[in-house]
């Protein structure tokens, strides 16, 4: 009896050990045919970089900025301009639409005045954009800088990581939100082919039998909306220590934080229970940061389908979402008109945020920040309009020394 136990454990693990070979093998096989593709992989590790992986500054969808090619808005030269900076994830990356059809690229073309840049890469959260900001973003010198918040910024991004940039990525501790999920879950699943697998199709089975809906990825079923409805969970005090410490860094440069929250497709329901927007307004209430809802006007275009999943806007919910911004975050046209159907709420920011926000909506400017005084000289851009302010051309790859070396090693390689 000992001996055919013995003998059976042996046969399934010898099975589990083959299924976890072949799986194994089918991974790299993919990931091979990513990383040799003729326009190579979208998504590449920086090395050092705070922000882990970036898009790949020699795919020909990503411009000298290292952001999405036709996303962004940047008037001819000469031409006056103020800078929007939006940082964020597929969502503001456009996933599922043209670039042109981006909210940003939307903005762009109402408001030509305006420089808007589209920084969001497919994958990222608020440890990501941070460290984005830090080292590349605020070297643009926006005035107001806008991040886009959804949901799903607070599960664990080791499997979503995992898929988008290879096997291996390196992990900042700091970048987990979790880490007694993380050390549970996240890391046994990500170091077996065979876990991975296996996770994914439970994963799939659950969230398609579960009602209401409450996933917040399509890589794990174990996180779910809930984890945004207690105020001091562990998932919102790291949120709000990467915001907070996103905040006080735009404010040091002398521009505005804005934040624009984003809904789950689900969420659109009038009947749908759960709404932890209500905490991101109570933490902008709390901050003084001027955040968008973005739940009340996408609701009120519901039969016009705002959403091409769960999570990723259509054409027409990139539209709403470039009219809702213009109209509550940005700095008013000359002749604006009246105020759009399907109003999203506005939590505005209270004292020095509102004499912050003033420099952006209208013709008063307060002084700028010593560490900006002492630091470097004043920009072109930064100049009022009645002082014949004029958009600087920026040289390709000279605000980031990892695009640069990047472009340098593909000049140096033969052809």
């Amino acid at each position: 009896m000992v001996g055919r136990l013995a003998l059976l454990v042996a046969s399934l693990a010898a099975l589990l050990g083959l299924l976890e070979a072949g799986l194994r093998a089918v991974e790299r096989d993919l990931e091979a045919a990513r990383r040799d593709a003729p326009q190579g992989p979208l998504h590449v590790p920086c090395g050092e970089c705070g922000a882990v992986y970036r898009l790949n500054p020699l795919h020909p969808e990503v411009d000298d900025l290292g952001m999405r090619r036709g996303a962004s808005g940047r008037p001819a030269p000469g031409a006056a301009a103020r800078s929007i900076l939006v940082l964020g994830d597929s969502v503001t990356f456009g996933y599922a639409v043209e670039a042109g059809r981006t909210f940003t690229a939307v903005l762009a073309r109402a408001r030509p005045e305006l420089e808007v840049l589209n920084a969001g890469v497919t994958g990222y959260g608020v440890y990501n954009e941070l460290h984005d900001y830090l080292e590349r973003g605020r070297a643009l010198h926006p005035d107001l800088v806008i991040v886009g918040l959804d949901p799903n910024d607070v599960v664990n991004p080791r499997l979503h990581w995992d898929y988008l940039a290879g096997h291996g990525l390196r992990i900042p501790a700091a970048s987990i939100p979790d880490p007694c999920f993380d050390r549970a879950v996240a890391l046994p699943v990500v170091h077996s082919a065979l876990a991975r697998a296996l996770h994914l199709m439970l994963t799939e089975i659950v969230v398609s039998r579960r009602q209401p809906p409450v996933h917040l990825t399509g890589e794990d079923f174990l996180q779910t909306i809930d984890l945004l409805l207690d105020y001091d969970s562990r998932q919102w005090r790291w949120l709000r220590s990467l915001l907070g410490e996103l905040h006080r860094s735009v404010a040091d440069d002398g521009a505005e934080l804005a934040v624009a929250i984003f809904p789950l497709d689900y969420q659109l329901a009038s009947t749908y229970p759960f709404h932890p927007q209500s905490l991101v307004l109570r933490y902008c209430a709390e901050e003084g940061l001027r955040c968008l809802d973005l739940l009340p006007v996408l609701r009120a275009h519901r039969e016009e389908f705002p959403f091409e999943d769960t999570w990723h806007l259509s054409e027409r919910g990139h539209e709403l979402v470039a009219q809702a911004i213009e109209q509550h975050l940005l700095p008013k046209a000359a002749g604006a008109g009246a105020a759009r159907s399907g109003q999203p709420t506005v939590m505005g920011g209270r004292g020095r945020a509102l004499r912050r926000a003033s420099r952006i909506s209208g013709p008063q400017r307060r002084e700028p920040h010593p560490r900006r005084r002492a630091g470097r000289a004043p920009r072109a851009l930064r100049l009022p309009p009645r002082a014949g302010r004029q958009a600087t051309p920026r040289p390709p790859h000279a605000l980031d020394p990892w695009l640069e070396r990047a472009h340098a090693r593909a000049r140096s390689e033969p052809a």
